[in-house]
């Protein structure tokens, strides 16, 4: 039985690490390329209506004459250099120069967000705020370790019902993803108002 339980575990665990690396090697071989044959241009266009992409919302940088181009990068970043360290949330983001502190009337917690998706929140807050809606930050960006413990706490919990490995990580992974793989360590995605599903079904939540 205990066998079977880790065998059942490591297909899980082949499983994620073949999407992880299905989502995240197509990306970091574009910065790769783009880095190194392309220096001071754009990356390659792939789809998207003509429209220019990029990997990660950051900061562009002024040129000589103080006019930035959208979407570029940064040198020396972990997104321009897209790095393992980055992609799994293995960096210090409260002093990294990209993230910026959410300011207090926007969250009563110690968050960091990326500045540019901080900025695009403010717009939104305020367009919500029209229409007396409230919106708060409960969670930003979590580097590895905090997720880390989000992830443990969960198995914990879980593993008190059920000795199902495979099950107890489906059942985490229905809200929660797992550590160096979630878009939380990016600095891009952010929880509004609350973390619990239910808070989404009462009348203030809808």
């Amino acid at each position: 039985m205990a066998k079977r339980k880790i065998n059942r575990l490591g297909i899980l665990l082949i499983l994620t690490i073949f999407i992880s690396l299905g989502y995240f090697l197509p990306r970091m071989l574009q910065s790769y390329f783009s880095k190194n044959n392309q220096v001071g241009k754009k990356p390659p266009i792939s789809g998207n209506g003509g429209k220019h992409i990029t990997n990660f919302p950051v900061n562009p940088e002024p040129d000589d004459k103080g006019n930035t181009e959208e979407g570029s990068i940064p040198s020396g970043s972990p997104a321009a250099e897209g790095t393992i360290e980055f992609l799994t949330g293995k960096f210090n983001y409260r002093t990294h120069p990209l993230f910026e502190r959410a300011p207090d009337y926007l969250s009563n917690r110690d968050i960091y967000i990326q500045k540019v998706v901080l900025a695009q929140f403010i717009k939104m807050y305020d367009a919500a705020k029209e229409d007396n809606v409230s919106l708060v930050i409960v969670s930003g960006t979590r580097n590895f370790e905090e997720q880390k413990n989000i992830w443990d706490r969960k198995w914990e919990i879980q593993s008190r019902a059920s000795n199902d490995s495979v099950k107890i990580a489906q059942n985490i992974l229905t809200y929660s993803s797992m550590p160096s793989t979630s878009r939380h360590h990016w600095g891009t995605d952010i929880d509004i108002n609350s973390v619990s599903p239910g808070y989404f079904t009462t009348p203030e939540g809808k």
